[in-house]
């Protein structure tokens, strides 16, 4: 299985998405049907999210990646957090939602750091430098981009550097014209200089590795770069040095490749060899988006060719389908979000107790299987609650729950976690607390339910609650409960430790 999974990836990181998506797809129907660990699932979806996102499904993409996430989060596996947290951050960023983007890519910074893993800590520098740079906040983008390159060169992860050194050189080209918008040409000159050096290596070391859509994104970025520099010719050789394979290369390198040679034809010039560039690019292109693009270009070319007429055409086209993707993206972006939504409620209403709004016994789980120092657990229990529905109707013990939950949010410091253990009973985590201050809280709690109006809910109702405490030991609720039924045992009404 782990095999398998490694075979999709791979795919997934060469843009074969065919085949990354029915291995993963394998994997997810076996895990859900209890023939694979959660874990298996996680990363499963987390390449089935990283699918979608190369074919621009980013709604599909968000759904999946948050249910990996959620498996990742209760598993405590910081990694596989860490990498799911990079596709949300890309699919933000692709819908216009920078601000959330850049917060997803920190997020999964923080989780790749604690989490130790040099794959994941690689990946999110990269995402976050990407990131970045995709909303023009270049300096950052490059300066994320550098620590990642300090740390996959270090561990001699030589397609990341690739990625990662591509990426610096689109943050070094987005300098570019800002310095010569200040007319600081000599700064212009060495941020072309710097960009094409980083995209020179990044194609050798796609090259290096057979990784094609790399080499050609590199190639196509370092021609970029040299024909700004004035050197179209120097740009139109690189290009040519790179020959496309339709048996080998999926319709983006192909359409990318073949934009950037239309676009040296044209510095050069060459009017009817770029038409034929961005016509073909045109042929190819998968999606409106590019489609939109390339009639935008082909606009241009025959502008400068002198045919009008033709470039109105293509105008008109680029203008029709400029509308219909803004008012898409605008769909597309309110789908993301809405997803997102619903995505939190459903995870807040798994872990949450739907009568008192306390966390349930499941988050109690997760809060107790992460270590911490000088940690008590309080279990309350509501005494003689089964007398409280007899007498007044299970509707009145509903309400007692929920006054109760109130009560302990309320007596709780800041960092403590009260959560309904189950029927009438509650836990209270209380981390950097000692035993006796741990008693101490309990009896405190003990006091407020006795003392509180009971009457308000309906005449003659009082309600005690009877409490074990368990402090410093590895079964914290093992001992709570043994140390509350001794409280019942003794009298309800009391609090034993």
């Amino acid at each position: 299985m782990t095999e398998a999974l490694d075979h999709a990836q791979e795919r997934l990181d060469f843009f074969d998405t065919v085949a990354a998506m029915e291995v993963a797809g394998r994997v997810m129907e076996d895990a859900r049907a209890g023939r694979h660990s959660e874990a298996a699932l996680a990363r499963a979806l987390t390449i089935m999210a990283g699918v979608h996102r190369a074919r621009d499904e980013y709604p599909e993409s968000m759904r999946v990646v948050l249910e990996a996430l959620e498996i990742w989060q209760r598993i405590g596996d910081l990694a596989g957090e860490a990498i799911a947290r990079c596709i949300d951050a890309r699919v933000l960023v692709a819908v216009g939602q920078s601000d959330e983007a850049v917060a997803e890519a920190d997020r999964a910074l923080v989780a790749a750091d604690r989490s130790g893993d040099r794959t994941a800590r690689i990946k999110a520098l990269t995402t976050l430098g990407a990131v970045c740079v995709s909303i023009q906040q270049h300096d950052v983008g490059i300066e994320h981009c550098l620590r990642g390159l300090q740390l996959a060169r270090g561990f001699a992860d030589e397609l990341a550097v690739g990625m990662l050194l591509d990426t610096m050189a689109c943050g070094h080209l987005g300098r570019v014209e800002p310095a010569r918008a200040r007319h600081d040409y000599a700064m212009a000159d060495a941020e072309l200089t710097l960009a094409a050096e980083l995209s020179t290596e990044a194609m050798m070391i796609a090259r290096r590795h057979g990784h094609r859509r790399y080499e050609a994104v590199a190639v196509a970025n370092l021609a970029e770069g040299v024909a700004l520099g004035g050197r179209p010719d120097e740009a139109l050789r690189l290009l040519e040095g790179f020959r496309l394979d339709p048996q080998q290369d999926a319709a983006a390198v192909m359409t990318h490749y073949l934009d950037s040679r239309g676009w040296v034809y044209l510095e050069l010039g060459r009017h009817d060899e770029a038409i034929a560039m961005f016509a073909e690019a045109l042929a190819l292109a998968e999606g409106e988006t590019a489609a939109m693009t390339y009639h935008d270009h082909l606009a241009q070319a025959y502008e400068k060719a002198g045919d009008l007429r033709r470039a109105l055409d293509h105008f008109k086209a680029f203008r029709a389908l400029f509308e219909r993707i803004a008012s898409d993206a605008a769909k597309r972006s309110a789908s993301v979000a809405a997803v997102r939504w619903e995505t939190a409620q459903l995870l807040r209403e798994s872990r949450h107790d739907s009568l008192t709004g306390l966390p349930n016994r499941r988050a109690l789980d997760e809060i107790l299987a992460v270590e911490a120092v000088d940690r008590a657990v309080l279990l309350v229990d509501v005494d003689n609650f089964k007398r409280v529905n007899d007498t007044y109707s299970h509707l009145t013990g509903d309400e007692v729950l929920r006054r109760l939950g109130m009560i302990l949010g309320i007596t709780c410091r800041a960092g403590d976690t009260a959560a309904r253990f189950g029927g009438e009973e509650f836990a209270v985590v209380l981390d950097q607390m000692g035993s006796d201050g741990a008693g101490d809280a309990a009896e405190r709690l003990r006091v407020a339910v006795e003392s509180y109006d009971w009457s308000a809910v309906t005449d003659g109702l009082t309600v005690t609650v009877s409490i074990g405490v368990a402090h410093g030991v590895p079964e914290l609720l093992a001992v709570a409960d043994r140390n509350l039924y001794r409280a019942k045992n003794s009298g309800r009404n009391r609090v034993c430790a």
